[in-house]
This record gives structure tokens, sequence and C-alpha cells, in this order.
């Protein structure tokens, strides 16, 4: 069965809150994570939820979209969109991908990857591995 769950930063001290997520809306403008474990709605910074992408890294570390990871292609982030195959005989990907400074790939299960942070602690442009 497929696990759907998400992490956002505690508005009230900037550490991972992990649960379902309930976003912003006209009547509560707000985003909170239901944490399942505490049993109570809990304040995350705007633009701080991921998604579980149901993968780990080679450290068992949850993978979750807007994850930073390091990869064969360098430092990449995870983000849901479209891949575009330039093969003909391939159709477009719609899903989560990886994508580095210079290039965007399907996330792949038997890839190693390394979470190394998040885009909501490190906003900084991507660099590559070697730089």
């Amino acid at each position: 069965m497929r696990e759907i769950k998400f992490k956002g930063k505690r508005a009230s001290n900037g550490k991972w809150v992990y649960g379902a997520y309930i976003p912003a809306s006209e009547d509560q403008p707000i985003e909170h994570i239901y944490d399942l474990q505490l049993d109570e709605f809990v304040e995350i910074k705007s633009g701080t939820a991921g998604q579980y992408v149901e993968l780990k890294d080679k450290n068992r570390v949850e993978i979750y979209g807007g994850d930073t990871v390091r990869c064969a292609h360098g430092n990449c982030r995870v983000e849901f969109g479209k891949w575009v195959s330039n093969n003909r005989n391939n159709d477009d990907i719609l899903g989560w991908m990886v994508m580095g400074e210079y290039s965007a790939h399907p996330l792949d299960p038997q890839a190693a990857y390394w979470v190394i942070g998040n885009t909501s602690e490190n906003p900084e442009p991507l660099k590559t591995a070697t730089s």
C-alpha cells in the first residue's frame, strides 16, 4: 500500500514535523501538518512542506519533495514534474524527478542517493558535486 505523508518545518522552532499536510486556504491562511504521533495540528513555515517520495537514500533516510540529494548527476533537487524524453521510443514521464544544475532525470528506485539538505534550508542554486 502506498504511504502518503509529508514533512514541514515547525513555525515555532524550525524543526521538522511529519504527518498529513493541510494546505492554507481562504478560511485558514496558515499551513499545518497533522502529527499523528502527537495527535495535534502543528503550524509550519510557508513553503516548507514536502511529500514523501516512497524512497530512502543509501543511509535509509526518507526522501521528500524539496530535498537536495547527491547522486550520479551531482547535487540535485527532488521535484515533481514532467521529464521529456529525448529518445523517440520513450514516452514523456510525469512523476518525481532529480533536477540538477544542467539536467533533469526521473527518480530511479535503483540509483544511489544521499539526502544532503532541503531547499527550505538552502535555497541557493545547485552546484555540481565537483564544484
